[in-house]
């Protein structure tokens, strides 16, 4: 019987690459965090990273001239806040 080895549950933190793809894992990383939490019925600490996260994709968003990409990073900014409004509730 062979035993796996457990994978990460988070990719590893980019060591090389631009300061947006380090802000993007970043955020992701606060997002999975958040979801984990609010599971768990840490909701105060859930809300915390949420809104993290969502200030993080605004500095994103503004550090962007293309639409494309600033429109992405504003709706999952917008997504993280919206989610922060249901948990409040």
């Amino acid at each position: 019987m062979s035993q796996q080895i457990p994978q990460n549950k988070y990719p590893s933190f980019p060591s090389a690459g631009s300061k947006i793809e380090k802000l993007n894992w970043y955020s992701n990383y606060l997002i999975s965090e958040a979801l984990t939490k609010e599971k768990s019925g840490k909701t105060d600490d859930a809300i915390k990273d949420f809104l993290k996260a969502a200030d993080i994709l605004l500095v994103m968003a503004k550090s962007h001239e293309n639409y494309a990409k600033w429109k992405k990073y504003s709706d999952r900014a917008i997504k993280c806040q919206e989610k922060v409004k249901t948990l409040i509730k």
